[in-house]
């Protein structure tokens, strides 16, 4: 049941920030579904799709880990932004 809810809560998050995404869209007055297509397509369309997705987000999930282990040790590290550069 624990494992449940640390999916549950996640999953909601995700599913929220895409609704309040399409809102945005909406009032820009464009087609949310056709936007959320385009999105997933150039993400995840391809194998070299892919590639280019983690070659731009491994810096990002670097920094992330940074950050994280810091504060699992107790620390708070506010210099990650600058590490990133």
């Amino acid at each position: 049941m624990k494992i449940l809810r640390e999916i549950v809560s996640p999953l909601i998050a995700v599913l929220l920030a895409f609704l309040v995404g399409a809102i945005i869209i909406l009032l820009i007055k464009d087609n949310p579904i056709e936007t959320y297509r385009i999105l997933l397509a150039n993400s995840f369309g391809s194998m070299k799709d892919i590639g280019y997705t983690l070659f731009y987000a491994t810096p990002l999930i670097f920094v992330g880990l940074a950050v994280a282990v810091a504060f699992r040790c107790g620390l708070f590290n506010i210099g990650a932004e600058g590490q990133l550069y």
